[in-house]
């Protein structure tokens, strides 16, 4: 009898706890979307009844927080925020960042190199090495880069001219695994010195790797799905975000490479320069212990998750619509024709950057309506909470999740006319000026530029072929 007792005792306190959880918004006033008890606003998507992408969707187009700047959900029975309004979104992401400075992301010793790289890094350690990692982005770097994907070029014409049959001018390819096999030797060579081979090889350690990360099974999805709603969990599942076989494989070339430029003193001015001067800094984790080498190997280790998916999946998706929208593929052609007989028939970078402004507009509009995460996520980071007037007199607490939602937010009506229509004139210099400054999530991409420039010289390769290959006698077209 008192077991029973105990038993009906602890499912009263919890039936009590699960109310005080569930009524948390409307104690606060704030607008909220009634879910699933247990598994709270994503329940559909761990119910398998549509994707994660299309759950987002359907939270922020529910009819109670159609007009509201923010609402509220739960994560199984944790309270979290939706932020809807970009007015709010630029104040979090940019204005009062230190407030929002982190992710919400596990991190535990068991997978090193997902914990320590840039994305997934808490402060401060993330703000002292992003401090020494950001020279590599700068526009002088990218322009770099540019150049070493110019050398990458041969081998992805004599990739594509292998395709083509004889006595034809039609070819058939799978654009996203030649896209990410190309991203796959540009990221080696721009990032580690290393030339992959990948489009020569198919089957090189490198595209190995990439295939790993990205290869879904039913523990890697969830994972993935907890790394950013409830990371806590994670470590439970035996999940992480770096296999074994990929870290190994990862540590044992960059340590390499980081040896080799230690011995001779060559210098390239590549991610591999800058980690080797961050091991001669005095650099301390959260513990104020010195870093250790993993740290290192995790910015390496980051190209691959931020850089490799991003750049092949948005490639694929802008060549996608232009194959839907011939007229577009049509207008890119045009333009590019004209920067090539301002450069003698050469592709430049100063010419891709300044003389193709509809291209980039496509790109941006592939982004738009196709964005590589549902949602970036954030979490307060202010031990006072931040207050949301004037929105609200809420403030948010210590901790709490917050989610900016680019997929939903993107195909916006009210930012967005007729959303599902791909239009880079979106983003035309008049245009773009008349939308809401972070209405377009795509640009907290990391890698954003590198992933600009991946794309441009993936599709001018692409262009070079046709006016190279004697089987193709114009510009290629995509169909």
């Amino acid at each position: 009898m008192g077991v029973l007792i105990l038993i009906a005792l602890i499912f009263v306190l919890f039936l009590l706890w699960l109310y005080w959880q569930q009524t948390y918004f409307k104690r606060h006033n704030i607008p909220y979307v009634q879910t699933n008890v247990l598994l709270g606003g994503l329940s559909d998507a761990l119910l398998k009844k549509c994707g994660f992408f299309e759950n987002v969707l359907r939270l922020y187009t529910r009819p109670e927080v159609k007009d509201v700047p923010f609402f509220g959900f739960y994560i199984f029975q944790r309270p979290a925020l939706v932020i809807k309004d970009p007015e709010l979104i630029k104040r979090i992401m940019i204005k009062d960042f230190n407030s929002f400075s982190n992710r919400v992301t596990a991190s535990y010793d068991a997978d090193p190199l997902g914990k320590y790289n840039l994305i997934f890094l808490k402060n401060p350690l993330w703000k002292n090495l992003r401090e020494k990692v950001t020279p590599f982005f700068s526009s002088g770097k990218l322009k770099k880069i540019f150049y070493i994907m110019d050398t990458l070029s041969t081998d992805l014409i004599n990739f594509i001219d292998k395709k083509i049959p004889e006595k034809s001018d039609k070819i058939e390819m799978n654009v996203r695994e030649v896209a990410a096999m190309y991203t796959t030797d540009v990221i080696a060579s721009a990032a580690y010195g290393l030339k992959a081979n990948t489009l020569e090889n198919p089957d090189s350690g490198f595209r190995q790797v990439g295939k790993r990360l990205y290869t879904f099974s039913f523990i890697s999805g969830l994972g993935r799905f907890l790394q950013t709603t409830r990371p806590e969990i994670v470590p439970f599942l035996g999940y992480k975000r770096f296999d074994d076989e990929s870290s190994d494989f990862i540590r044992t070339n960059v340590k390499h490479v980081m040896e080799e430029r230690q011995k001779t003193g060559e210098v390239r001015h590549d991610l591999i320069d800058i980690l080797n001067e961050l091991k001669k800094m005095d650099i301390r984790d959260v513990d104020g212990k010195p870093i250790h080498d993993d740290v290192l190997y995790a910015q390496a280790a980051v190209f691959f998750i931020a850089g490799f998916e991003t750049s092949s999946s948005s490639s694929s998706f802008a060549i996608y619509e232009l194959v839907r929208n011939p007229h577009i593929q049509d207008r890119v052609r045009d333009e590019i024709k004209d920067m090539l007989k301002n450069h003698n028939g050469e592709v430049t970078y100063d010419g891709v950057m300044n003389e193709t402004p509809y291209l980039y507009q496509v790109l941006l509009e592939a982004i738009r309506l196709y964005p590589v995460v549902p949602w970036i996520d954030r979490e307060c980071t202010d031990p006072n909470g931040y207050s949301l007037e004037p929105y609200s007199n809420f403030r948010i607490p210590y901790k709490m999740q917050l989610y900016m939602p680019a997929f939903p937010l993107h195909r916006d009506e009210k930012f967005y006319p007729d959303p599902m229509k791909f239009d880079p004139d979106r983003f035309s210099p008049e245009n773009k000026q008349n939308l809401p400054q972070c209405s377009f999530i795509g640009e907290f991409y990391p890698l954003f530029g590198t992933l600009l420039n991946n794309f441009y010289w993936f599709y001018f390769q692409a262009l070079e072929l046709a006016t190279e290959s004697a089987s193709v006698k114009d510009l290629l077209t995509f169909k």
